[in-house]
């Protein structure tokens, strides 16, 4: 699959999460319309990087096992 075939599927889904934030926010969910909201906006930054011909930077998140009493 190409990268425009990528950008073009994320962008249907990221069409398809703001419709279902609409419709949760009519609903009065206002916690899962704005998740819904923030996917979206995700998913369409991730398909203009896409586009462009970058690969979308990802964050390592570490978690710290140690547990120090001080």
């Amino acid at each position: 699959m190409s990268s425009i075939n990528n950008a073009k599927l994320l962008c249907k889904g990221a069409l398809k999460y703001l419709r279902i934030a609409k419709e949760a926010f009519n609903e009065g969910l206002h916690d899962a319309s704005a998740t819904n909201c923030q996917i979206s906006a995700e998913l369409l930054i991730k398909s203009a990087y896409l586009l462009l011909g970058h690969l979308f930077p990802h964050k390592e998140i570490t978690l710290s096992t140690s547990t120090t009493d001080q």
